[in-house]
């Protein structure tokens, strides 16, 4: 039996726009974060501040590649919307030749 596949590129369209917005917001909570950490590492000395600097280098490097991982899914899934667009537009021009 074969199935069926209904596809809305708007709503693909906005999929895209919500992973992007998304992670802005990851960033945006970071950096909130990040400001209320400096306060505490202040207090911190020695070993204690070069363990979390060396975690927060890991961390830093870790978000960067997350949020290049969501920006190729956001540009992907903006191309697929556009692609579906465009694949109807063709179809729909063997119908009305």
């Amino acid at each position: 039996m074969v199935g069926s596949i209904s596809v809305k590129p708007a709503q693909v369209q906005t999929l895209a726009q919500d992973i992007m917005t998304d992670s802005r917001g990851i960033d945006a909570k970071f950096e909130e974060l990040e400001g209320q950490v400096r306060t505490l590492i202040g207090q911190w000395d020695g070993e204690a501040r070069e363990a979390y600097y060396d975690a927060q280098r890991k961390w830093n490097a870790r978000l960067q590649e997350m949020n290049q991982i969501l920006a190729k899914i956001s540009n992907a899934t903006t191309q697929i919307a556009q692609q579906y667009v465009d694949t109807d537009n063709r179809a729909a021009g063997f119908f009305g030749n």
